[in-house]
């Protein structure tokens, strides 16, 4: 029986049970079998596919964080709206409910209305809606009572689905997937 190791070759002679050889053999290949080539390939393909889901389940959450984080500048700055203008947003006499990014909706003012204040005020809570949508990249609701004394902007969250909510009561929570009942303006 012969065999034949990586930097050996083995002589045994079962029939008279007397001789090993060993040999060392210099002609024997030093490289990677083919087997040990495609394990090596598949434990790294293994690897590259955890990580990868790890790096998308975390770009998730940050760009949940990054919803949260404008819609409470959207909160704050609504404060100093409702501060200098006696109201929250520009929508007079109805009950609005829709895109908040529209011109004349909400904090939206259109072309030179409102003083220089509540433009910058408005500006920013204009930028900070854009960028909660573009950060969660579903869907987004503005609701503004007609009177001006409630709102409330839910934003989707990319990584489950659900609803952030902010309203002028202070809440700013997760809402689940459903909005509230039309009609109703605030983080139910």
């Amino acid at each position: 029986m012969e065999f034949q190791m990586k930097w050996f070759f083995v002589s045994i002679d079962i029939a008279k049970r007397k001789r090993v050889t060993v040999q060392y053999s210099s002609n024997t290949s030093r490289g990677f079998t083919l087997i040990e080539l495609l394990v090596v390939i598949a434990i790294i393909g293994i690897l590259a596919s955890v990580v990868l889901a790890s790096l998308n389940s975390a770009r998730e959450k940050a760009s949940d964080k990054a919803v949260q984080a404008n819609l409470q500048t959207v909160r704050s700055q609504a404060e100093l709206y409702y501060a200098v203008s006696g109201s929250y947003g520009t929508v007079a006499g109805a009950y609005y409910a829709g895109n908040c990014l529209t011109q004349g909706t909400m904090f939206r003012l259109t072309g030179t209305n409102g003083t220089p204040e509540q433009q910058t005020i408005s500006a920013t809570i204009t930028a900070a809606i854009e960028a909660a949508f573009q950060a969660g990249g579903g869907a987004k609701e503005c609701r503004i009572d007609g009177v001006r004394q409630q709102y409330m902007v839910a934003i989707r969250l990319k990584s489950t689905n659900d609803f952030w909510c902010i309203d002028n009561t202070g809440t700013s929570k997760n809402i689940g997937t459903a909005l509230p009942a039309s009609g109703v303006v605030g983080c139910m």
